[in-house]
């Protein structure tokens, strides 16, 4: 018996401990009752009636379309403007922590500056409810630095810009080439790639103090000729001097980066003009002709040459003949001047420097050719100076280079699609990851890529397990994911707009000051002045007879009330000179008068007589009877 009195007592404890704990809920919940601390967002998983909201619900719980009860928390009104049935239809949404229901349920989430989501790659993520409590934000994509593939990475709305670019030695070309050429190669991101270009850094040298011409020499040869003449050389815009006849350049000497002394070495057109008997005769005067100031006999010829002093008949240089013609001599004809030296006619000093073929080869250049094959050195091939490539074409190797120099880069490759090579030739995407034009992307969650390449989940769509979700308080209408609660284009239910000017709140529309929403025209309306809406929706004013004023249906002017509608009391059959007075079968109202039709009768009464004929109404309506024969209104 003490056992069993026992067992009684333990009883009677856990059911006053029950007690204890449900009173404990009760008034928590009656404090909390109608607020959200915003910890646990709202998650629906179709379309939810805002109206809905706590009606009737005396737990707190935010109701949606009876799949997904969240319970409220403290510190925020649920129907206020920053309830967390707001912050829930944020798609900017940062990720929520704490506990949710029911398992399942999902809402998106973004951790990135507003501004950036949907620019570039930047995408919002999903968070779903998991064991009651709401799990990692997945599938989020925000803002990273920027490299060069094509990509808005940083999602700004630019794409590669600001990069940080390297010195890169070009295809076909080794470092010491570089050196000894003076040029180098400088990164470029082209088409979302990276190539290296040729950079030439070689110049004419120049007194500086600095190796111009990249020759491991200072001031060598440096820019230091020099004229002082007013004619005879020219300083061209290369930095080259241009001389006629006799006259030459001379030098300065520098020093330290610096030109010091007198013009040196110089020639200057002869101050005596033209020297005449001269052989061969030659420009003295440096102004392009031969001795155009000497006289002579006509016909006479003398040997001329107008190329620079000391390279006459030097080379491949010959004088030549001019005639004398009206006194004075004409043009030196049929000479050979000096000319740059190339590979033509080897063997052949062109220059008529005393050195034959002084052609510089073995300089760097480009072949025209893309790829390995771009860079070469410069060659005598024949009588052409031709560019010969370092590299020779080879079979296409996937290395992000132009093997086989046919224009195209990997093309045997295919990056775009395949996860081994994705976007380029050794980045292999993880495990779970698609390749989808050179990117490795998440088919499950990816909005650009949902559930297959190249699938875009339209604008307020997420990615969910491969397939383009609505996502919180919002219903999937055509293409397109809306609030039917508030958008005026489906307001309440798909394709149903609102009229122009109104607003759709809580699934209904809603009309401006003044205006009434009448939803059986789906027009806003003023009730006080409207005919077809005069005083309630339902209610029309006949548009002939009657005007809308102070909501009432009111006669318009011309018409009298008459039997709950507006008439004319001039023309109405029915009602002529007075409501409720007819007019016969053959007659109408006119001036509110009932009259005949036949306009040879008279209307007595009811009826159309003709007073000329007839006995009874001979001569007038009010006539007495006419026993005998009624001729003309008389009675004979």
């Amino acid at each position: 018996m003490f056992r069993d009195a026992k067992k009684y007592f333990i009883f009677l404890g856990l059911l006053f401990l029950a007690a204890c704990i449900r009173d404990d809920l009760e008034d928590d919940n009656s404090t909390k009752k109608g607020t959200n601390t915003g910890t646990n967002p709202i998650e629906t998983t179709g379309s939810a009636d805002a109206g809905s909201i706590n009606k009737g619900n005396p737990d707190g719980a935010i109701k949606t379309d009876g799949n997904v009860e969240l319970p409220a928390a403290d510190g925020a009104n649920t129907s206020g403007p920053d309830s967390a049935a707001d912050s829930a239809g944020d798609s900017e949404q940062q990720p929520m922590t704490g506990e949710c229901s029911p398992d399942g349920a999902t809402i998106p989430c973004y951790q990135g500056d507003s501004s950036t989501k949907g620019v570039g790659i930047c995408r919002a993520g999903t968070q779903t409810c998991q064991n009651g409590q709401w799990g990692e934000c997945t599938g989020m994509v925000t803002p990273v630095e920027e490299s060069c593939d094509g990509r808005d990475e940083d999602c700004d709305g630019e794409t590669d810009e600001e990069l940080q670019l390297d010195t890169c030695i070009p295809d076909g070309m080794d470092e010491e080439k570089l050196k000894a050429q003076c040029k180098s190669g400088r990164q470029k991101c082209e088409d979302g790639m990276l190539i290296c270009e040729l950079v030439d850094n070689a110049q004419i040298e120049q007194c500086n103090g600095l190796d111009d011409d990249c020759d491991g020499e200072i001031d060598e040869e440096a820019d230091t000729s020099c004229f002082t003449g007013e004619v005879g050389c020219e300083k061209l815009d290369s930095g080259e001097w241009e001389c006629q006849g006799i006259c030459r350049t001379g030098s300065q000497y520098c020093v330290n980066g610096a030109l010091v002394g007198a013009c040196t070495g110089q020639v200057l057109p002869s101050v005596f003009g033209e020297i005449c008997g001269r052989s061969p005769a030659v420009d003295d005067d440096c102004d392009g002709e031969v001795d155009e100031t000497c006289t002579c006999i006509r016909g006479e010829t003398q040997e001329c040459y107008t190329g620079p002093e000391g390279t006459a008949n030097v080379g491949a240089c010959k004088s030549g003949e001019q005639t004398c013609l009206f006194d004075f001599y004409g043009p030196c004809t049929g000479q050979t001047l000096p000319a740059d030296e190339t590979c033509e006619n080897q063997g052949v000093d062109n220059d008529c420097d005393g050195d034959e073929d002084e052609v510089e080869t073995g300089a760097m250049c480009s072949t025209g050719k893309p790829g390995r094959c771009a860079w070469g050195t410069t060659a005598c091939q024949g009588d052409d100076t031709v560019c010969e490539a370092f590299n020779d074409p080879i079979a296409e190797i996937c290395n992000g280079t132009d093997d086989d120099c046919d224009g195209s880069i990997d093309e045997d490759f295919d990056l775009q699609y395949n996860e081994q090579m994705c976007g380029s030739c050794y980045r292999r995407c993880n495990r779970g990851m698609e390749c989808c034009r050179g990117q490795c992307v998440n088919l499950s969650s990816d909005p650009n890529n949902c559930g297959q390449c190249d699938k875009v989940c339209t604008e307020g769509r997420t990615c969910q397990s491969g397939s383009c979700q609505c996502g919180p308080n919002t219903t999937l209408c055509g293409s397109q994911c809306v609030d039917l609660s508030s958008d005026p284009n489906n307001c309440g239910e798909c394709r149903f707009r609102c009229p122009s000017g109104a607003s759709c709140v809580t699934r209904t529309c809603q009309c401006s000051e003044n205006l009434t929403y009448c939803s059986n025209g789906n027009v806003c309306v003023d009730l006080s002045s409207n005919n077809s809406y005069c005083g309630s929706c339902s209610n029309a004013c006949d548009a002939k007879t009657e005007r809308c004023e102070d909501g009432a249906c009111e006669c318009r002017d011309g018409f009298r009330p008459c039997n709950n509608k507006c008439v004319d009391f001039n023309k109405d059959n029915g009602n002529c000179g007075q409501c409720g007075n007819v007019c016969a079968r053959d007659q109408e109202c006119s001036g509110g008068k009932c009259i005949c039709q036949n306009s040879d009768l008279t209307a007595c009464g009811d009826e159309c007589v003709d007073i000329k004929t007839d006995e009874e109404h001979c001569g007038g309506c009010d006539q007495p009877f006419c026993a005998t024969e009624c001729k003309n209104g008389v009675c004979q």
